[in-house]
């Protein structure tokens, strides 16, 4: 998730 916050991340805090 610190590699790529804007990939996985996005999952979480979009919640898509």
């Amino acid at each position: 998730m610190r590699t790529r916050p804007l990939l996985q991340g996005r999952s979480m805090i979009g919640g898509k």
